[in-house]
């Protein structure tokens, strides 16, 4: 009687201390989903209805915005239903559609927005390294067709590993899991693995690559602004004095930047990859030591590092809209007017390919193309 006591206690209790995890689980992921909802959604309508925001270069950002309240609405829900819901054992007792639909939405929406990140990247890279093919090649049309061909790879790598393990591989939910079997498919996994490392790896080769560009041309600046061009007056004779030249107005289409105007470009890069590196190295370190040692998902400190690894996932689409929020004044003053319900002071002249280019120090270059709508 004593020890059916001491069982019953014991029980009680840990089913108290599941409870409450779940419960402090399910208001961190809660909150960062709410917060993310309202910064993706904000952005998108900022995007959808300030025409001067409508640029080749903001398409990558406007598809970033859209993949993230994808993640948003299919799978983010699934992830706090399941973890205030579930059973004791973490136990997947809500059919197998639904688990396939969270392992499918998981891989392509993590897929999607490590690409849109890469993507931007990349544009960046090509913007600083060949500008004069950017302004000629880069327009609406050719970013759309870039964000098409980034889901189509992304499906191409991601749709087979899912198939084939739904169909064959993966474990029924009658065990309590709903989980991809990688174990089943060591290659294919691998290969994911490798492409996502790649990934990161080109952000930051990208990321390099503009700031010594950058620095070079700083660089180059200087030394031949500290060494100006002699004009040596010319031996022809001059009958009759000229009228005085008057100087022309000063205008905002000037070709040079300033010395001290802020590349927020580069910002945004810098920033992006930072972001990327910081929530997708635990999510490389877990694969990497699952592949190893197939064991260790059983050791208690490593289910909290896989707590850790999702947490930093979450809260990517959380940070996604402040950095670009922080890294742009344009989208700022259009964020403030849209919340004030003032009229929009942003004109519909095309004010340059990047997000945000400093208007205060005159660091605009008036790109051709039309403006508009993106459809």
């Amino acid at each position: 009687m004593v020890v059916l006591c001491n069982v019953t206690a014991n029980a009680s209790n840990a089913s108290t201390s599941e409870i409450e995890r779940n419960i402090l689980t399910t208001s961190i992921f809660g909150f960062l989903s709410l917060t993310s909802l309202f910064g993706n959604g904000l952005l998108a309508v900022t995007f959808a209805k300030t025409a001067s925001l409508r640029t080749p270069f903001n398409i990558y950002l406007f598809s970033l915005v859209l993949c993230n309240l994808a993640y948003l609405f299919n799978v983010a829900p699934l992830q706090i239903f399941f973890a205030l819901y579930r059973e004791p054992g973490q136990r997947w007792s809500y059919g197998e559609g639904i688990c396939t639909w969270r392992v499918a939405g998981g891989y392509l929406c993590q897929g999607g927005t490590l690409g849109h990140h890469q993507l931007i990247a990349l544009t960046r890279m090509w913007a600083v390294l060949f500008p004069n093919s950017y302004r000629l090649h880069h327009s609406q049309r050719t970013a759309w067709i870039c964000v098409a061909a980034m889901w189509g790879y992304v499906m191409a790598c991601t749709v087979p590993f899912v198939v084939l393990d739904t169909m064959y591989y993966r474990q029924p939910t009658l065990f309590g899991r709903c989980n991809s079997n990688v174990g089943a498919q060591p290659k294919y996994a691998i290969f994911i693995l490798c492409t996502s490392i790649l990934a990161v790896v080109s952000m930051w080769i990208a990321m390099c690559l503009v700031l010594h560009t950058k620095k070079q041309r700083r660089r180059f600046r200087i030394k031949f602004s500290l060494y100006p061009m002699k004009v040596f007056p010319t031996s022809t004779p001059t009958t009759k004095a000229s009228p005085p030249q008057i100087p022309a107005p000063e205008t905002h289409t000037q070709t040079t930047r300033p010395s001290n105007c802020i590349d927020y470009g580069t910002v945004l890069l810098t920033l992006v990859t930072l972001e990327v590196t910081i929530c997708w190295t635990p999510f490389f370190l877990r694969s990497i030591l699952a592949a190893f040692i197939p064991k260790i998902s059983l050791h208690t400190a490593f289910q909290h590092y896989d707590f850790f690894r999702v947490f930093l996932y979450t809260c990517e689409p959380t940070l996604d809209p402040i950095l670009l929020y922080l890294s742009s004044p344009l989208l700022r003053e259009a964020v403030k007017h849209l919340l004030q319900r003032r009229p929009r002071l942003l004109t519909q002249n095309p004010r340059g390919e990047l997000l945000g280019h400093c208007v205060r120090c005159q660091c605009i270059r008036p790109q051709p193309g039309l403006q508009g709508s993106w459809f």
